[in-house]
């Protein structure tokens, strides 16, 4: 996406710079270890193929057996739609409009059907980053209100589940209420904020230049 969005405004310099700095890693790491990039690969195929859980289709199949890994590729569907109109409307758009879209992008991955674990969630942080900030900015003391108690249900509630879940003997990746909370509390609220944050209020000062232009 980063490298797409880059194409629309004409940023070749990120561009180039991008695919620059991939190969140089890729390259440097090579000189130290040349079998790295494949035994990295071949680590990735296997823990998609061994790990219990890790995917919708796979969570849905062991709540109802028939028909859970259809219904868990009828969700990947969904959420591919909703990324590619949502990458769709954020070409050629400001940064603002870009850094949502890419915040909202790591949070619905995990929802893609492409293996991932529980652990990779830390990735959400931004995202989350996001929403606290907009809550502040646009709403004030409500919107601190909604940090604290968004705050507690992340750290209370998520042990709580975690806990429950270790009675239930299931792996944080194979329970639901694990897999799922994070990215749907976080797509619900980046939806919740998405307008206050890619349209951003206009300072007095660029009112005025637009005047004198």
């Amino acid at each position: 996406f980063i490298l797409i969005w880059a194409i629309s405004r004409q940023r070749t310099l990120l561009f180039w710079s991008y695919l620059g700095v991939l190969a140089l890693l890729i390259g440097a790491t090579s000189l130290l270890m040349p079998n790295w990039l494949v035994e990295n690969i071949r680590q990735v195929v296997i823990f998609a193929s061994e790990a219990d859980m890790g995917t919708p289709a796979r969570i849905f199949a062991r709540w109802f057996p028939a028909l859970g890994s259809y219904m868990g590729w009828v969700l990947t569907a969904i959420i591919a739609v909703i990324l590619l109109g949502e990458w769709r409307a954020a070409l050629g758009q400001e940064y603002d409009w870009f850094l949502w879209t890419a915040n909202l992008t790591l949070v619905l991955t995990p929802l893609l059907g492409i293996h991932t674990s529980t652990d990779h969630y830390i990735a959400m942080l931004p995202a989350l980053m996001m929403l606290l900030a907009a809550w502040d900015e646009r709403w004030g003391v409500t919107g601190r209100v909604m940090i604290v108690l968004s705050a507690l249900l992340l750290l209370v509630g998520l042990w709580a589940i975690v806990i429950s879940g270790n009675l239930d003997l299931l792996p944080p990746d194979a329970n639901p209420r694990i897999f799922f909370f994070a990215p749907i509390y976080l797509a619900i609220g980046l939806y919740w904020v998405r307008w206050a944050v890619i349209r951003p209020p206009r300072l007095p000062i660029q009112d005025l230049a637009a005047r004198i232009h």
